[in-house]
Formats: structure tokens, sequence, C-alpha cells
């Protein structure tokens, strides 16, 4: 199965619904970093060596073909080759999903995952980085609190919301302490630190916030090197010897 993939220029995603045996993959933010020769844009996990990509067909040369999908893996794929983008010459991945559409993956689709016992249906989810609230916090709506210039500049960016005469982002000392934007005057955005006793001037204060990302991660940073990424290194590594999908199997599906 499949969803269509949006259309316009790609942005970065926080995976969701990966299988137990790829659960450190949850959380995790991808960006568009480069694109290959396709056209297609290359998404990169923050910190880590994952990737996801469109190949066109996964094995280049060797028959049978395989449709054209995206895939998620921990090989770099070449930015100069049309096809077979890991130059294994066959199909080795984590994750993928047939798709025609080479702008970017569907956001919501059914995934062919290597699991806990072997290849399954997985559906796996691409949640938007930053999202709007219109009313309450950003915690409250299980999101994250923005709360530096480069994050407010971005949420505004991803969401539409800037290339308007009035968009350039304030720093100012009211509160609570955030990323907004006046749906009303079409200003901002605004990044308040909440400094002041004023509050936030109400008539049409929109809240950005940013999506959760992995706890996990947050807590490896924290630590400095981490238990999480040698534990990471090696669960993918066991992934990636057990991703065989061969052509034959990959094609019948």
């Amino acid at each position: 199965g499949g969803g269509a993939g949006g259309g316009g220029q790609a942005k970065p995603f926080v995976l969701t619904g990966a299988c137990g045996q790829q659960a450190e993959l949850n959380g995790m933010t991808f960006r568009p970093t480069e694109k290959s020769i396709t056209g297609a844009p290359i998404y990169k996990a923050d910190d880590e060596e994952i990737f996801v990509y469109y190949d066109p067909d996964c094995n280049g040369d060797v028959e049978p073909s395989l449709k054209p999908m995206w895939i998620l893996d921990i090989k770099r794929p070449s930015r100069t080759s049309g096809a077979d983008l890991d130059g294994d010459r066959s199909c080795n991945y984590l994750a993928r999903v047939y798709s025609d559409d080479m702008r970017q993956p569907p956001m919501d689709a059914t995934w062919w995952a290597n699991c806990e016992k072997g290849f399954q249906e997985v559906s796996l989810s691409m949640v938007p980085l930053y999202h709007q609230v219109s009313g309450g916090t950003c915690e409250a709506s299980e999101h994250k609190d923005i709360l530096t210039t480069d994050d407010c500049s971005a949420a505004a960016s991803f969401l539409g919301l800037t290339g308007r005469s009035n968009t350039k982002l304030e720093e100012v000392a009211w509160g609570p302490k955030g990323c907004y934007w006046n749906s009303s005057s079409s200003r901002g955005p605004y990044l308040a630190s909440g400094t002041s006793e004023e509050n936030s001037p109400a008539a049409g204060m929109v809240l950005l916030c940013k999506q959760a990302g992995n706890k996990a991660a947050a807590i490896s940073a924290a630590v400095g090197s981490s238990w999480y990424t040698a534990l990471l290194s090696c669960t993918l590594a066991y992934l990636l010897s057990q991703s065989w999908a061969s052509h034959a199997a990959a094609a019948a599906l």
C-alpha cells in the first residue's frame, strides 16, 4: 500500500511508527540535505547516518527491474547515480515503500520493513516538524516549545507564513515564552522570552510549536557519548545484515 506524497518543497519530518526492532528510529528528525541526480530530495537524520531517499530501481541493471520506491537505510545514497543509489546491485534496506512521487515520501503509508520476525508491513508516518497551536500551550498539544531564533524562523517558513511584507523575526520580552505569529496582521514571527510582566498581544496571536523528538536521543546527547548511540549502531548493523530483500521476493510484493 501507500499514500500520496505531498507537493511543494521538501520539508523536514519526524519519523514515527517503526516496529520494535527499529524503535530507535521513532522520533528521529529527518531533513532534506541534498538531491540525487533524479531531482528527488535525500533526507538525513539529525546526528545519525540514516537516510530516506528515492530510488527508481534499487537493483540497477540486474533483472528483474523493480518499481520505484522510497528507501529507509543506513547507507548514504549516491547523488550521481540514476538507479541503485547505494551501489550494491541488490535491494537491501531497513524499509521501503513503492511510490511514483519523487517529490517527498508519503506522509502516511504502509512500508515493507525489517522487523523482529523478518520483513513485514509497518505503518510509518512522516510527521511535520512544526505546528500551529491556536489555543493552549505546546506541551498540552504534545509538542515542544520553540526557544531559539533559528527554530522560530524555520517554523514560520515551514508553515508558509513568511514571504510577506512584514515577515521579519522580532525578539520581544513579553510572554509566555515561545514562538508566535500574528495571523491578524500577518506580522512576525516573534520569539518571546517571557522576561517581562506584560502578556502577549492577544488578538490574532498563534503559537508555533515543534514536534517532540526522540527522548532517548535527548538523554544520550546530555551525557555526551552514549549507550544509546552504541545500541543504535549495533541494532542497525544487525538489521542491515538481515536486510536480504532479494529482487524476487521484493518483486512479488
